[in-house]
Protein backbone atom coordinates (compact mmCIF):
# COMPACT_ATOMS: atom_id res chain seq x y z
CA UNK A 1 0.00 0.00 0.00
CA UNK A 2 1.04 3.54 -0.84
CA UNK A 3 0.84 6.94 1.58
CA UNK A 4 0.05 9.85 0.59
CA UNK A 5 -0.09 12.52 3.28
CA UNK A 6 0.35 10.13 5.99
CA UNK A 7 -2.52 8.30 4.73
CA UNK A 8 -2.34 4.79 3.92
CA UNK A 9 -3.87 4.49 0.73
CA UNK A 10 -5.18 0.84 -1.34
CA UNK A 11 -3.19 -0.24 -4.11
CA UNK A 12 -5.10 -0.74 -7.55
CA UNK A 13 -4.80 -3.82 -9.01
CA UNK A 14 -4.01 -4.40 -12.81
CA UNK A 15 -6.86 -5.66 -14.90
CA UNK A 16 -6.59 -9.60 -15.18
CA UNK A 17 -8.47 -9.37 -18.58
CA UNK A 18 -7.75 -7.64 -21.92
CA UNK A 19 -11.01 -5.97 -22.00
CA UNK A 20 -9.74 -4.16 -18.59
CA UNK A 21 -6.90 -2.33 -20.54
CA UNK A 22 -8.14 0.71 -21.78
CA UNK A 23 -5.46 2.77 -24.18
CA UNK A 24 -5.76 6.31 -22.74
CA UNK A 25 -4.25 7.41 -25.93
CA UNK A 26 -6.02 8.45 -28.96
CA UNK A 27 -5.96 4.87 -31.38
CA UNK A 28 -6.64 6.90 -34.31
CA UNK A 29 -4.31 7.37 -37.03
CA UNK A 30 -3.14 10.65 -37.35
CA UNK A 31 -1.15 12.45 -40.44
CA UNK A 32 2.20 11.21 -39.48
CA UNK A 33 0.70 7.47 -39.35
CA UNK A 34 -1.36 8.31 -42.82
CA UNK A 35 1.69 10.18 -44.79
CA UNK A 36 4.44 6.96 -43.13
CA UNK A 37 2.01 4.93 -45.00
CA UNK A 38 2.34 6.57 -48.44
CA UNK A 39 5.81 7.34 -48.05
CA UNK A 40 6.40 3.45 -47.97
CA UNK A 41 4.21 2.78 -50.74
CA UNK A 42 6.17 5.26 -53.04
CA UNK A 43 9.58 3.24 -51.44
CA UNK A 44 8.39 0.00 -51.73
CA UNK A 45 7.05 0.56 -55.51
CA UNK A 46 10.13 1.73 -55.97
CA UNK A 47 9.07 5.26 -57.32
CA UNK A 48 12.70 6.33 -58.65
CA UNK A 49 11.61 9.68 -58.74
CA UNK A 50 10.07 9.73 -54.94
CA UNK A 51 13.19 7.98 -53.76
CA UNK A 52 15.96 10.28 -55.37
CA UNK A 53 13.98 13.88 -53.75
CA UNK A 54 14.28 11.72 -50.40
CA UNK A 55 18.05 10.46 -51.41
CA UNK A 56 19.99 13.55 -51.02
CA UNK A 57 21.39 14.37 -47.83
CA UNK A 58 23.01 17.83 -49.43
CA UNK A 59 21.98 20.72 -51.63
CA UNK A 60 25.31 19.63 -53.81
CA UNK A 61 23.39 15.67 -53.89
CA UNK A 62 19.82 17.23 -54.58
CA UNK A 63 17.68 16.30 -57.83
CA UNK A 64 16.42 20.07 -57.85
CA UNK A 65 19.43 21.70 -56.36
CA UNK A 66 18.13 22.11 -52.79
CA UNK A 67 16.87 19.63 -50.32
CA UNK A 68 14.40 21.88 -49.43
CA UNK A 69 13.08 22.23 -53.00
CA UNK A 70 13.36 18.46 -53.47
CA UNK A 71 10.77 17.96 -50.19
CA UNK A 72 8.41 19.90 -51.90
CA UNK A 73 8.56 18.00 -55.15
CA UNK A 74 8.18 14.62 -52.70
CA UNK A 75 5.33 16.54 -50.66
CA UNK A 76 3.81 16.72 -54.11
CA UNK A 77 4.21 13.05 -54.60
CA UNK A 78 2.83 11.99 -51.18
CA UNK A 79 -0.25 14.37 -52.06
CA UNK A 80 -0.70 13.19 -55.29
CA UNK A 81 -0.93 9.57 -54.09
CA UNK A 82 -3.03 10.62 -51.50
CA UNK A 83 -5.39 11.94 -53.58
CA UNK A 84 -5.19 8.61 -56.01
CA UNK A 85 -5.76 6.92 -51.97
CA UNK A 86 -8.76 9.10 -51.52
CA UNK A 87 -6.97 9.94 -48.32
CA UNK A 88 -7.50 13.24 -45.96
CA UNK A 89 -3.57 13.86 -46.98
CA UNK A 90 -4.67 14.78 -50.15
CA UNK A 91 -6.36 18.08 -48.81
CA UNK A 92 -2.89 18.84 -46.16
CA UNK A 93 -0.92 21.91 -46.94
CA UNK A 94 2.44 21.38 -47.95
CA UNK A 95 4.31 22.21 -44.78
CA UNK A 96 2.08 19.75 -42.90
CA UNK A 97 3.01 17.07 -45.48
CA UNK A 98 6.78 17.80 -45.55
CA UNK A 99 6.57 17.79 -41.53
CA UNK A 100 4.95 14.52 -40.93
CA UNK A 101 6.81 12.93 -43.73
CA UNK A 102 10.25 13.78 -41.29
CA UNK A 103 8.50 12.54 -38.66
CA UNK A 104 8.29 8.94 -40.89
CA UNK A 105 11.90 9.20 -41.58
CA UNK A 106 13.16 9.79 -38.58
CA UNK A 107 10.69 6.69 -37.46
CA UNK A 108 13.16 4.70 -39.56
CA UNK A 109 16.70 6.57 -38.69
CA UNK A 110 16.28 7.44 -42.69
CA UNK A 111 16.14 11.52 -41.70
CA UNK A 112 18.43 13.58 -43.70
CA UNK A 113 20.09 14.77 -40.68
CA UNK A 114 20.29 11.61 -39.68
CA UNK A 115 21.71 10.33 -42.78
CA UNK A 116 24.38 13.11 -42.59
CA UNK A 117 25.29 12.78 -39.86
CA UNK A 118 26.05 8.72 -40.69
CA UNK A 119 27.82 9.95 -43.60
CA UNK A 120 30.59 11.80 -41.37
CA UNK A 121 29.50 15.52 -42.96
CA UNK A 122 28.04 17.23 -40.15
Amino acid sequence: MAKKNGNTLPAVPLPRAVDGWVRKTKSERDINDQIEEIHLGLVGAKNEQYIRYCDAISDEQSVEGSTKIDDVKAAEMIRDAAEKMNSPVANEKLRAIIHAQNVAMRRYGQSRKERRDTAGLV
